[in-house]
């Protein structure tokens, strides 16, 4: 899985959850990659831990929040794995 691919997520209704421009393609960031809207991903800094992304999508909460016996629970946390890449 790589990060830009959760630009790319839909609502149940099938609508895209990231904001499209003309052409149906998500806004790029500074290397290229589609940035995924705040209804997917949210990203968070912090001095301690740096950049954080947490995924907050409807269906990943309510699965955490089962799994995990939390009903507050407000994002997923993704790991950040090195690809080895610049």
């Amino acid at each position: 899985f790589d990060r830009g691919s959760f630009a790319y997520y839909r609502t149940e209704s099938g609508e895209p959850r990231t904001e499209r421009d003309n052409t149906g393609t998500p806004a790029l960031d500074s290397r290229n990659v589609p940035t995924a809207g705040p209804s997917t991903i949210r990203t968070e800094f912090s001095a301690e831990h740096g950049e954080r992304r947490y995924v907050v999508t409807p269906w990943a909460l309510a699965a955490a929040r089962e799994h995990f016996g939390c009903s507050t629970l407000d994002g997923v946390l993704l790991e950040e794995v090195s690809s080895g890449e610049g």
